[in-house]
C-alpha cells in the first residue's frame, strides 16, 4: 500500500446512522479511543455538519 503522508483517513456517515450507530456504548468507545475519525453530513442539505474528532 501506499503512504498517505500526513493525509488522514475519515468515514463519511450520514447524521442518521451517526445518530443510530455512535451514540451507543461501542461507539463512543470507538470514538473515544480514537480508532475511527468520522465525517458526519446532512444527506437532505448535503452538507457536512461535523468532523469527530475536530
Amino acid at each position: 500500500m501506499g503512504s498517505l503522508g500526513d493525509r488522514e483517513l475519515y468515514l463519511a456517515v450520514s447524521e442518521l446512522t451517526y445518530s443510530n450507530v455512535f451514540t451507543i456504548e461501542l461507539g463512543q468507545i470507538l470514538l473515544n479511543n480514537q480508532i475511527i475519525k468520522l465525517m458526519v453530513f446532512d444527506e437532505e442539505r448535503e452538507a457536512i455538519e461535523r468532523w469527530i474528532p475536530e
